[in-house]
């Protein structure tokens, strides 16, 4: 009788302590993965980590890096149909560094030089069949110094001067076929002065002058034999 009652007894003991080890391990593996979490949770929040951004139908629209939850490094984008259509460089969520423009057939068409956000330095736009469509220089986000503008053909549509984003100095432009069809000039991103416009073959048809960008003076309309006729505007 007395045998029977200790070895009931042991059993409840052995029984009281697999429960209390139970009890530990959960309690071990529940702060470890809670502590893990935390950890992961952090790491997420403060360190780098790989992001995608997607259309509505569940194509994939850019990829590229994330840090402190700003886009941070080289970033690709994509057209609906899956083609790259640039790829782009920032810092702190802002574009910094190079960034290039596709068409949707992948022929480039773009390349930038940016700033903390900003265009600076040399850019070059492309038409799709690889010509160059302009070409210069951007201070501060817009125009500064010398910019060229090309038709698709290659020939130089014109060749200008910005200061500040506005327009200064003579303008020529050009057609197709390289022939002169406008002369003039620009000062602070107006027409002034004397200006005069020619058909495609280079023949003289319009001459007068602009004032802070509007019409002034007289105007005149050029024949054919060289008569020019005053011109109402």
């Amino acid at each position: 009788m007395l045998m029977t009652e200790i070895n009931n007894l042991k059993k409840r003991i052995n029984t009281i302590y697999y429960h209390l080890k139970l009890v530990y391990f959960f309690k071990l593996i529940s702060g470890k993965i809670i502590f893990f979490m935390l950890v992961l949770g952090l790491m997420l929040s403060t360190g780098n980590s790989r992001g995608q951004m997607y259309y509505n139908n569940g194509a994939i629209k850019a990829d590229g890096q994330w840090q402190n939850g700003l886009k941070e490094g080289e970033w690709v984008f994509y057209y609906p149909s899956g083609q790259k259509s640039s790829t782009e460089n920032y810092k702190r969520d802002q574009l910094h560094g190079n960034a290039i423009y596709y068409d949707a057939e992948g022929n480039v068409i773009g390349n930038e030089k940016w700033s903390n956000g900003v265009l600076e330095g040399k850019a070059t736009y492309y038409y799709s069949n690889g010509g160059i469509e302009k070409t210069g220089f951007f201070e501060n986000g817009v125009y500064e110094g010398v910019w060229a503008f090309y038709h698709s053909n290659g020939k130089l549509k014109r060749e200008v001067i910005y200061k500040k984003g506005f327009l200064e100095g003579e303008w020529l432009y050009y057609n197709e076929n390289g022939v002169l069809i406008q002369k003039g000039l620009y000062a602070k991103g107006k027409e002034t002065g004397r200006w005069q416009f020619y058909n495609d073959d280079g023949r003289l048809e319009f001459e007068g002058s602009y004032l802070d960008g509007k019409r002034t003076g007289d105007w005149f309309k050029v024949t054919k034999k060289g008569k020019k006729k005053p011109l109402k505007y």
